[in-house]
C-alpha cells in the first residue's frame, strides 16, 4: 500500500482525484482519504503535525508499504514549479539527519532538504526549505518503516516572491503542475507495488 502524508488539502487534491480516493469513515483528528491501494492523510503544517498524522498512517503498517511526503518547499537555487526529491533531510531544530535510501532515479534532482519551523525569508542558493519532512521521517524511523520513504517537493517560493506566497497561489501552482505530479507519483510507486 502507498501511504501519503500531505500538509494541506490544496496539495492533496490532485492525488485524491488521480487515485479516486474517498474520505474515510474512521474518526481521526486528521482527514484520511483512501482506496484499496492508497491511504492519504492531511496533517496540517509543521513537523509536529506531520509526526502525529504519520503515526495515524502507521497504525496498520505492513512490510510492503511505501511512504510519500508530498508538499511545497522554498529555495533560492531552484525555479518555482520545479519538482525535487530529497536524498537527505536535516531538522534545523534538533540537528537530526535522515538519509533516504529508497530514492529512485526518475530524472528529478535529488537534494538535501532543511526542515524548518517557519517559512523562510532568507534563502541560500543550494538549500531547499520545508516544514513537514522531519516529523514524517522521525515517526517512520521510530517504527523502522523509513526504508521505503520518499519526500517529493514542489518549489513554490524563493527570494523573489517570498511575500507573495499564499494558500491560493500554492493551490494554483499545484493545479498547474498536477499532471506532472501524478505522473511522478506513478513512476515512483505504481511500478513498484
Amino acid at each position: 500500500m502507498l501511504k501519503i502524508l500531505i500538509a494541506f488539502k490544496a496539495e492533496a487534491i490532485p492525488l485524491i482525484e488521480f487515485f479516486d480516493l474517498r474520505r474515510s469513515k474512521e474518526q481521526n483528528l486528521y482527514p484520511v482519504y483512501e482506496n484499496d491501494q492508497v491511504r492519504l492523510i492531511i496533517g496540517g503544517q509543521g513537523a509536529h503535525n506531520a509526526f502525529n498524522a504519520t503515526n495515524v498512517l502507521t497504525g496498520d503498517a505492513g512490510v510492503d508499504d511505501h511512504w510519500l511526503n508530498f508538499g511545497v518547499a522554498g529555495s533560492g537555487g531552484f525555479s518555482i514549479g520545479d519538482f525535487i526529491i530529497a536524498r537527505q533531510i536535516m531538522d534545523r531544530t534538533s540537528g537530526d539527519i535522515w538519509n533516504l535510501s529508497s530514492v529512485k532515479d526518475i530524472g528529478l534532482q535529488t537534494v538535501a532538504i532543511c526542515c524548518v519551523d517557519e517559512m523562510q525569508r532568507i534563502y541560500h542558493d543550494n538549500v531547499v526549505y520545508e516544514m513537514e519532512s522531519a516529523g514524517f521521517l522521525r515517526c517512520l524511523n521510530s517504527k523502522n518503516l523509513s526504508s521505503k520513504a520518499v519526500c517529493l517537493k514542489l518549489i513554490s517560493d524563493g527570494p523573489n516572491n517570498v511575500n507573495m506566497v499564499t494558500l491560493e497561489t500554492i493551490k494554483q501552482l499545484i493545479k498547474d503542475r498536477s499532471s506532472e505530479l501524478t505522473n511522478i507519483v506513478h513512476r515512483l510507486f505504481l511500478k513498484r507495488m
